[in-house]
């Protein structure tokens, strides 16, 4: 809701001004040889025309980056931006300070909105950054582009070292300077031990302040708490450089779908502090289940973080994955900004997390909401300006999972893209008068112009502007990055805004739609193109007389295009992937009434969900080629759905629309499946609206955390997954890192699950809360066991003959023809 009143501006006079610098004596490092001034303002392409009339052409490096220390090679690429031929002898210089080396020299030619390629090879270089000069002999002024010599990264450690730098018993009556509570808390007796417990009030909180000596090395706060009672937990890191704030926004989950050990447990929080000042605030997210902690010790890690996981297990796939591009706000950088050496930091920080949990994927968005993040040349970048990455981020990541032996997935998370959406016609009543437009038509007879989360997509993936931009994105990112040996493939994300698909049934009836559908198919909807409620009546008609056929027609277009896409990924390196992955239904947190009610009427098929209501027929897209289907899941959204006032039955549904096993089974394909076990985001502005007075520095304006259980229940759903459809990709993360505090049981899980053969598994009958499978080749027997329950369980095997169980991680196994394991929860 905006409110606009109108007033008069009168112009204001002024005796100078000062161009190229501001009122503060600061000034731009730049010679200016020509000043005009306008009566008018110009456009941006006005602006840019006129640039080029003085800078034709345009210089990148490619790929920005070189590995300091050996002999390298990298591209210039000279684009021409002008409307004329640019001929030129070109010479190139590489400089750092005071020292530079020649790269070499030649002529160019380069036709209108062509660009030539130069190949250049530099010695080894220390690591930092320099300049690529190209002198283009008087025909444009001297052009210049970064190239960053990126250091190796460090070799693990043999073992983890740490060296407590900090205590504070919580038990004890604190110092202002350290302790902070809205008054609420208090010290409890209890038969788990003595603590400090938060509120029962929703947002009700305390804090704790301590110091630490090197800021920048990875540190473990570890935090020591009650398991003796259902609670929902937020535990933030907080600082006072307003940056410092996602290195763990997390929390722990108790009690409730989880039996309770009566005991303390841990949450050992390993983070990259920014700052030496440094605290965690504890917060009451679910009424009646407040938050406790009993202590908190801060240890240092010296030496680094050793690799536990073999880098030769690859057999299958485990890591993270970003929906926002987050990675330096939570791997150590103070910018918000950051150059190519700040996001190396956190990319090398990043590298050797991964490579201590286990994990051997990264999936990280390179197209996120409304464009590329990425220095496109095929489309407008654009997102959230504050979150942009630097130039060379791409590469950066490539090389430091290059390193660690792990893979990287571009994320394509698409709701808009900006040259097809200022360009489109989104005035309903042109649309009603004949209008052609990329947009979607709803059923209400308006153009969509607009979309976020949950809602209806607003660009039409027929339409040939939408297809043709995102298959231009997709080839520009394998040309770009995909011949890289650490790039995996493209992910593709199917949430409801998704131009990737419909995402809904209320769109599209637009006249370009319904043309293609009555060519392709031969059915005509006998609806007026002149009638200005069409769109309405389309709808009505097609529900009525021709619904199976729209549903099935909507779902060949969604498969024709993912399978476009799936071949451009299969021509630039046979072993790429392309991954679909599928997010409704997406638990009763996303879920509108009317998609609660078309669930259960469906009969909680998830199948029949996604083809009737989405345009996928999961089935059609298992089948192509390279494709792995994943199935998004929300391990916390029962617990969200609780903390936000949902009550039963509707709170049940999302446990069900989990661990449903009508939910996974449709996305079983053998060694090409997988899920997403994605964070349910615990979002508030309470920091900004409702601070803590005592608060030694300033609020935490938004917190967006990662509320998760801990220990093995962090496990639950992965082996749900494991055990209904014997993924071979498993993934977890979203806006911030969840998986921190719970580092050790992730290792444990990723050091067999790295191991297992990714096909060839035969399930064996079992009893109880088991899925049991064995696999057989060269002459070599394997078997599987999970137990998907949250408690202990002795599994008792029988085989023919005397056999020998050796684990495949390490240690040795028991033999015999009777075995009996115990196996701990999930």
């Amino acid at each position: 809701l905006a409110c606009f009143r109108e007033a008069r501006w009168t112009p204001q006079g002024r005796e100078a001004f000062l161009p190229g610098s501001s009122p503060f004596d600061r000034h731009g490092d730049a010679f200016l040889d020509e000043l005009k001034i306008y009566n008018a303002p110009l456009s941006p392409e006005e602006v840019a025309q006129r640039y080029r009339r003085f800078v034709p052409v345009s210089l990148k490096a490619r790929p920005p980056i070189v590995l300091a220390g050996r002999k390298a090679s990298f591209k210039a690429v000279i684009a021409n931006l002008s409307e004329r031929a640019f001929k030129a002898d070109v010479s190139f210089r590489l400089e750092r300070g005071k020292w530079s080396i020649e790269l070499g020299q030649g002529k160019i030619e380069v036709e209108p909105k062509e660009r030539t390629v130069v190949n250049l090879t530099v010695p080894a270089l220390e690591a930092g950054f320099y300049e690529l000069l190209a002198n283009f002999g008087g025909a444009c002024p001297p052009l210049r582009a970064r190239v960053y010599a990126i250091p190796p990264l460090p070799p693990p450690p043999e073992g983890l070292s740490l060296r407590k730098v900090a205590e504070v018993d919580l038990t004890r009556k604190l110092s202002p300077d350290v302790f902070c509570d809205d008054g609420t808390s208090k010290v409890v007796e209890s038969p788990a031990g003595r603590y400090r417990e938060a509120g029962r009030e929703k947002f009700s909180r305390f804090a704790v302040r301590f110091r630490i000596e090197h800021p920048g090395r990875p540190h473990i706060f570890l935090v020591k708490f009650p398991d003796d009672k259902p609670r929902c937990v937020e535990v933030t890191t907080y600082s006072p450089h307003w940056l410092d704030l996602y290195n763990a926004h997390t929390g722990y989950i108790t009690g409730d779908e989880f039996p309770l050990s009566g005991r303390m447990l841990d949450l050992p929080l390993l983070v990259w502090p920014r700052e030496r000042e440094q605290a965690l605030v504890f917060m009451t997210w679910s009424e009646g289940e407040p938050a406790a902690a009993q202590k908190v010790e801060v240890y240092e890690v010296e030496g680094g973080l050793p690799e536990e996981v073999p880098r030769s297990a690859q057999e299958r796939l485990i890591g993270l994955y970003f929906e926002d591009p987050m990675l330096s706000y939570c791997f150590g950088v103070l910018k918000a900004n950051p150059d190519m050496e700040d996001f190396d930091r956190a990319a090398m920080n990043l590298a050797q997390y991964m490579r201590y949990c286990g994990f051997n994927c990264l999936f990280y968005p390179l197209v996120w909401y409304t464009g590329p993040l990425y220095d496109s040349e095929v489309e407008t970048p654009d997102g959230a300006a504050s979150r942009h990455p630097p130039e060379g981020f791409v590469e950066i990541l490539l090389q430091r999972l290059d390193e660690i032996g792990a893979k990287f997935f571009a994320n394509l998370w698409i709701h808009s893209l900006p040259s097809v959406r200022e360009k489109a016609i989104d005035d309903n009543e042109a649309v009603r008068e004949g209008a052609d437009t990329p947009l979607t038509v709803r059923r209400d007879s308006t153009v969509t112009k607009s979309t976020f989360h949950h809602r209806p997509p607003m660009l039409n993936p027929v339409h040939p502007k939408v297809r043709t931009k995102i298959i231009a994105l997709v080839r520009e990112i394998l040309e770009r990055f995909g011949e890289h040996p650490a790039f995996g493939g493209v992910c593709l994300h199917l949430a409801t805004p998704s131009p990737l698909w419909w995402g809904t049934l209320d769109v599209d009836y637009g006249d370009f739609t319904l043309s293609l559908f009555e060519r392709e198919t031969g059915m005509k909807v006998p609806v007026p193109k002149s009638d200005p409620l069409r769109f309405t009546k389309r709808y009505k008609w097609l529900m009525e007389n021709a619904r199976e056929e729209w549903i099935k027609w909507r779902c060949k277009k969604v498969t024709e295009n993912i399978a476009e896409i799936a071949k451009l990924v299969e021509k630039t390196k046979p072993d790429l992937k392309l991954v679909v992955a599928v997010y409704p239904p997406v638990g009763y947190a996303g879920f509108t009434r009317d998609d609660a009610l078309a669930w259960r009427k469906m009969g909680k098929s998830v199948k029949r969900y996604l083809r009737e209501i989405c345009g996928l027929d999961i089935s059609s897209v298992k089948a192509i080629e390279k494709v792995i289907v994943m199935k998004t899941l929300w391990p916390a959204d029962y617990r969200w759905c609780k903390a936000h006032g949902r009550r039963p039955p509707d709170l049940l549904l999302s446990r069900e629309v989990c661990l449903n096993p009508s939910v996974l089974k449709p996305f079983r394909k053998e060694g090409a499946c997988g899920v997403n076990l994605h964070n349910r985001y615990f979002e508030t502005a309470i920091g900004r609206e409702r601070p803590l007075k005592c608060l030694w520095w300033g609020p935490i304006g938004w917190r967006a955390s990662a509320v998760l259980p801990v220990g093995r229940n962090f496990l639950e759903m992965w082996a749900h997954a494991l055990a209904e459809i014997d993924a071979a990709l498993l993934l977890t993360g979203g806006f911030t890192v969840g998986t921190v505090g719970r580092e050790r049981v992730i290792r444990e899980f990723a050091s067999t699950f790295r191991r297992l053969p990714a096909t060839g598994w035969k399930e064996v009958p079992a009893k109880g809360p088991i899925k049991v499978r064995t696999w057989r080749a060269k002459g070599k027997a394997l078997v599987y066991v999970i137990n998907r329950g949250n408690r202990p369980i002795d599994v008792q095997f029988r085989f023919e003959r005397s056999v020998k169980l050796v684990p495949l991680d390490k240690g040795k196994g028991p033999e015999g023809r009777e075995i009996r394991l115990r196996l701990l929860p999930f």
